[in-house]
């Protein structure tokens, strides 16, 4: 094995361990560090809502400790006397229920017990809470990886604050901010007032061992699992419930296909906040018989397997995982224009981007994909090779080792490439002694 970078302790702040995209992409960045050496710890501002799902048992699988802010005290109390040694009091309003300033303190002894080289935060507020204490403690390297769209965009109250907050991060030499779509990326530079350039760019990663996608044979399988005829067009989703997936919208806009289309069925698997209000809004729009309603699913891919369109409806956006797990099926996509969604989709190849959020349009360029059987088909053979360039799980990986200070990506490809080289030779070598 080549020489490696003599410390390589990471450890991944975040706010909870949810089933969601920002947990999918650091399980994916976790995996694949760990095939480079690195050592990894967990740590969790909050254990999450009760009820919600989790990936939890996948980090468990992996030889990574997890711990959280709560094993060091009752978070929601005011830390005991001490004062507040990261400048966290400031940032109280970012979050309601909990008290950054003990977040902070449990954050210190974390970091002063694991003795990490790196602190790689994701998101809000684990970006602020985490970055700010990492900082103070002069961690080598904190990664600030921003995973959804600036604040400002979701008309969050305490924008003002993200904004002092990110400012001061990046008056650290330590400090570097990504994120993960480009149009993304410079709206916050706009935002924050910064030079064009200085949130740097890192795009999702697909494992593709994380999705199993079924066969002809076995989609059959699936929708009769779930009591859909198997020549019945289906529309569908996976999304959380949540006032910025807005499933609203998606229920208005399956009623407007429904309308249309007798023939159509749909599938809606989830879970959040909202899930007692759809499934109250499903039953009033008389749609039981052709809408299956699922809670949050690990097989996603059985899903997928059902889906003739994926539709989405968020109102904001950073990368939608959904949409490049359902390109990766072969599966097209309908989404509006939000966020990065236009950086996920070959628009017109794999699926269909939408300038309005209006029910009417999107539940016309749903009809327009289940009307064209080519586009379709141009759906399954170019979705998944699309996936596979844009969303290369080793190139992410890459990619963040070399935020982090490691090699670079042109020292990982080296190196590869010498290994094939030394495992050609032996092999030639091998030969040559036995002929």
């Amino acid at each position: 094995m080549p020489a490696r970078p003599p410390d390589k302790r990471v450890l991944m702040v975040i706010s909870v361990l949810a089933r969601g995209g920002c947990e999918r992409q650091l399980l994916a960045t976790a995996r694949g560090l760990l095939d480079w050496g690195y050592v990894i710890e967990i740590f969790k501002l909050d254990v999450g809502p009760r009820g919600d799902t989790s990936f939890e048992a996948e980090f468990a699988a992996l030889p990574i400790s997890t711990s959280c802010a709560s094993d060091f005290g009752d978070t929601r109390l005011p830390p005991p006397d001490g004062g507040d040694p990261h400048g966290l009091a400031r940032f109280t309003p970012i979050l309601q229920h909990l008290n950054v300033v003990h977040l902070g303190r449990a954050l210190e002894q974390a970091i002063r017990r694991f003795q990490p080289s790196i602190v790689h935060c994701w998101s809000e507020p684990s970006s602020v809470i985490g970055g700010l204490v990492a900082v103070s403690l002069d961690v080598r390297k904190i990664v600030i990886q921003l995973v959804n769209v600036p604040p400002f965009q979701q008309n969050q109250p305490d924008v003002a604050l993200y904004c002092e907050a990110y400012r001061r991060l990046l008056s650290s030499a330590n400090v570097r901010l990504l994120n993960i779509s480009a149009v993304n990326a410079r709206n916050l530079e706009q935002w924050l007032e910064i030079p064009r350039g200085t949130v740097k760019l890192l795009r999702n990663g697909f494992v593709p061992d994380s999705m199993r996608v079924r066969t002809a044979e076995e989609a059959k399988a699936c929708r009769r699992s779930l009591g859909i005829p198997l020549d019945a067009p289906t529309v569908g989703a996976i999304m959380r419930f949540a006032p910025e997936k807005d499933p609203d919208l998606w229920l208005d806009t399956a009623r407007l296909i429904a309308a249309d289309r007798p023939d159509v069925w749909f599938v809606l698997a989830g879970y959040g906040p909202l899930s007692e209000h759809v499934a109250v809004k499903l039953k009033q729009m008389g749609l039981s018989q052709r809408l299956v309603l699922l809670g949050a699913t690990i097989d996603i891919g059985a899903i997928y397997a059902c889906l003739d369109v994926f539709l989405m409806t968020s109102h904001y956006e950073g990368t939608p995982n959904v949409l490049i797990e359902a390109q990766a099926a072969g599966v097209p996509v309908v989404a509006p224009d939000v966020g990065g969604t236009r950086e996920t989709i070959l628009d017109g190849l794999t699926g269909v981007v939408v300038a309005s959020r209006a029910a009417a349009r999107l539940a016309n360029a749903v009809a327009v994909v289940l009307a064209d059987p080519l586009l379709r088909q141009d759906a399954r053979a170019h979705g998944p090779r699309f996936v596979a360039r844009r969303f290369n799980w080793q190139r992410k990986v890459d990619e963040t080792i070399g935020h982090y200070g490691g090699w670079s990506n042109i020292r990982v490809a080296w190196l590869k490439f010498k290994r094939r080289a030394c495992l050609l030779r032996a092999k030639h070598s091998l030969r040559k002694t036995t002929a």
